[in-house]
């Protein structure tokens, strides 16, 4: 009920009503906030509202959705790249976890274009970036390239050095690269 009395009274405010969206995504009630996003009080020019959207639908687990608005939307560059290659990587995560095979070529894709998009956002070097090396170690792992996953995760490291779960990052990109096994041999039997 008081979701609704708040939606109400926002609904003649378009920055309220982004407001409201942004404190429901927080609470994880994405339905909620999505439709405070969609709201048709808000301008065609309210770019904040429409990555709001974006980061809305990949937090809900739907990165295809996302990909679909990164096509209908503009706004900052670095942003939006930021935001495809998120919606890439969770797409490829999805699939893996889905059970495809990691050589399914809608994973490799996905991979490809997430890393396209975090190089072209470090290249940028603006606010996300430590994010952006961050995501890229992910997905150069989950492409199986550990050595550029070391990399991406040290830079983020020497920009985020308190930041402790980096260097275990590193660590294990440094042994799959040596081909060694990150679990040991009597886990792996259990």
């Amino acid at each position: 009920e008081q979701q609704r009395l708040a939606h109400q009274a926002a609904a003649d405010e378009p920055g309220a009503l982004r407001n409201l969206g942004c404190l429901l995504w927080l609470h994880g009630q994405y339905d909620e906030a999505r439709e405070c996003f969609r709201h048709p009080g808000h301008s065609s020019y309210d770019t904040a509202t429409k990555s709001n959207l974006i980061r809305t639908e990949l937090a809900a687990g739907r990165p295809r959705r996302a990909l679909d608005l990164l096509l209908q939307v503009s706004y900052a560059e670095e942003e939006m790249d930021f935001d495809r290659g998120l919606a890439h990587l969770v797409t490829a995560i999805e699939a893996r976890r889905e059970g495809r095979g990691p050589q399914e070529a809608v994973r490799e894709r996905d991979l490809v274009e997430a890393v396209a998009h975090f190089h072209n956002v470090v290249k940028a070097n603006r606010v996300g970036v430590t994010e952006a090396y961050i995501n890229l170690g992910i997905t150069q792992y989950l492409s199986e390239e550990y050595e550029d996953a070391a990399e991406a995760f040290i830079a983020a490291a020497a920009r985020a050095p308190s930041h402790e779960a980096l260097s275990y990052a590193i660590a294990v990109c440094h042994l799959q690269a040596a081909g060694m096994s990150v679990v040991p041999e009597a886990e792996k039997a259990d």
